[in-house]
């Protein structure tokens, strides 16, 4: 019953409730619809980065590759050259591993902690000797290979940053040789920092090496150490 006390109230059930939950309702479909398109347009921006990042992985590997390729002929060509001496092969082997590996980088890392422990004149002289010490070592065994062949087997990123290019060596009358050679991009490109047979790494071993050295007989028998072997190697 409806009287002056009692005013009519609006029906939830009338047309302005229908009107509104049909608003609402568009609203809530806008809504899903956008959230749908954005939510498409991100995996489409992830796929796009990914080709990107994928494509540019495969340039960097490729790029690492062709530079080992290079080097291992460049030093292919020095080694079977019957007109050059010995003598000249070795400096010119000598100039390739002086240009192409970071002995600084390599050096730090092999002296470990000890390196904060000895002043910056003797860090200079250290990573001098440290460079001669190794050239002659690695022209030394490089001229005493019989090498036949030279190609690269693959390659993989190892680390954040660094790339490792797997090669094959054959020699004459001897069993492949099959190293790898850990590289980085530089400021100045790609340069070696470490090579990997069998597992290995020479950086992790040099390191072993010299800090029994070090344990035994301190920094300046260290420095001993390697004057000796670049005296009988030269």
């Amino acid at each position: 019953m409806i009287g002056p006390g009692n005013p009519k109230v609006p029906s939830p059930n009338g047309p302005r409730a229908f009107i509104g939950w049909s608003t609402h309702n568009r609203g809530l479909r806008a809504s899903a619809q956008l959230c749908t398109f954005l939510l498409v347009l991100v995996v489409c921006v992830l796929c796009l980065c990914a080709t990107a990042l994928a494509a540019n992985a495969k340039q960097e590997l490729s790029q690492a590759e062709a530079y080992i390729s290079r080097l291992g002929h460049e030093t292919l060509s020095i080694l079977l050259d019957t007109k050059s001496s010995k003598k000249q092969k070795r400096k010119d082997i000598a100039r390739i591993l002086d240009s192409e590996v970071n002995f600084g980088l390599v050096s730090v890392f092999v002296l470990g902690s000890y390196w904060k422990k000895i002043t910056p004149n003797q860090r200079s002289a250290y990573q001098a000797l440290f460079k001669k010490f190794e050239i002659s070592g690695l022209s030394t065994r490089l001229l005493n290979y019989p090498v036949k062949r030279f190609k690269i087997v693959s390659s993989e990123f190892k680390g954040r940053s660094d790339i490792l290019v797997h090669t094959e060596i054959v020699r004459l009358d001897r069993p492949p040789f099959v190293p790898a050679w850990r590289v980085r991009r530089l400021d100045d490109g790609f340069m070696i920092i470490d090579l990997h047979y069998e597992g290995t790494s020479l950086a992790f071993t040099r390191r072993s090496e010299f800090q029994s050295v070090l344990d035994d007989s301190g920094f300046e028998g260290l420095m001993e150490k390697m004057k000796g072997a670049v005296d009988r190697l030269n």
